[in-house]
């Protein structure tokens, strides 16, 4: 009888040990769990998702690194804005010279360089913002050789505007849009793009009005087909290219008569003359639609199907036949 007690005694013991042990680990189970939910950012794991599997809440990344993009972006634009004053100073004091030393020169050329390096960043990363500060057609024009060598080249030629879809991911399951890349082909230079604007949303299109600066290989497109000249550079660009007008005494979209001074634009290499912004805007809007139908071959290139080329030759007088250009637009997309 006394062992039977024994015995029992001994079970009674080890049941309320291992009762005891699980009760501990279970506590300590628990506030681990707790602490780890309530930890601070900094004592968590490095995954970007905002519940991970270390059961670890914290904050996500993304917004973090959002805001230093834009700070970065920030501080490019500054430097490129702050270089390209610094240039610009340079060129309005070299204008009042009729003839440049070759001091003046070389300061030119060293601005230029540093000018030049901060430019090619803001056109890969805010192509828009490069062409606010990019040169113009007048002030090129004016440079001696030495600088030029060193600063972008504008350009407006009908060429080829290229999208190349950029997939990520080896398997159709893994595959993830990284985003598209873009090319310009004119002259027949081809030259990598930066596309910001309606033009991230349009498809490749060959013979089109390009209009814009490259510089190093790489070039930046105005989103409008037309692009509107300041007064110096239409002065500029007079007899450098031919005019699409047949009369430049006539609006190129209405055929009317222009009664005030003419409003310049250029498109593809040629030079249009209209009555007023209204004009040039609403044409501009035209083509920009047509340029969303699918297609290489239909856009703002339809243009040119009334603008021949030189002045005198067989170019509108009474306006723009926009049906007729719809219609062919229509028609190259759909075939």
């Amino acid at each position: 009888m006394r062992k039977f007690r024994y015995i029992l005694f001994i079970l009674a013991v080890a049941l309320a040990a291992f009762f005891f042990k699980f009760s501990f680990f279970w506590n300590r189970g628990s506030e681990t769990i707790s602490s780890a939910k309530s930890a601070s950012p900094d004592q968590t794991c490095e995954k970007h998702e905002t519940l991970c599997d270390c059961g670890r809440e914290h904050v996500d990344g993304r917004a973090e690194r959002s805001q230093d993009r834009r700070r970065e972006l920030s501080e490019v634009i500054e430097k490129s804005a702050n270089d390209a004053h610094q240039f610009g100073q340079w060129m309005t004091a070299v204008k009042q010279d009729s003839e440049l030393s070759s001091d003046a020169i070389l300061e030119g050329v060293e601005l230029a360089k540093v000018r030049k390096a901060s430019m090619l960043k803001l056109m890969k990363e805010a192509p828009e913002e490069s062409l606010e500060l990019a040169i113009s057609w007048a002030d090129y024009q004016s440079l001696p050789k030495q600088v030029r060598d060193f600063v972008e080249t504008p350009f407006s030629e009908r060429g080829d505007f290229s999208v190349f879809p950029n997939c990520g991911g080896l398997g159709a399951e893994e595959q993830v849009q990284v985003g598209d890349s873009h090319g310009v082909s004119v002259g027949g230079v081809h030259y990598e793009s930066t596309a910001f604007g309606r033009r991230e949303n349009i498809t490749t299109k060959e013979n089109t009005p390009i209009q814009g600066i490259h510089l190093d290989g790489l070039a930046v497109v105005r989103t409008t087909p037309l692009q509107l000249l300041s007064a110096e550079d239409s002065a500029a660009l007079k007899g450098v290219f031919p005019i699409a007008n047949k009369d430049v005494s006539l609006d190129f979209l209405s055929g009317e008569p222009i009664t005030s001074t003419a409003v310049i634009a250029l498109g593809g290499g040629k030079l249009f003359y209209f009555a007023s912004e209204a004009e040039l805007n609403q044409t501009n809007q035209k083509l920009q639609k047509l340029d969303e139908l699918p297609g290489p071959h239909t856009g703002a290139q339809v243009i040119f199907l009334q603008a021949s080329g030189a002045e005198g030759e067989d170019s509108p007088s009474s306006g723009l036949n926009w049906e007729m250009l719809e219609s062919n637009a229509q028609l190259q997309a759909s075939s």
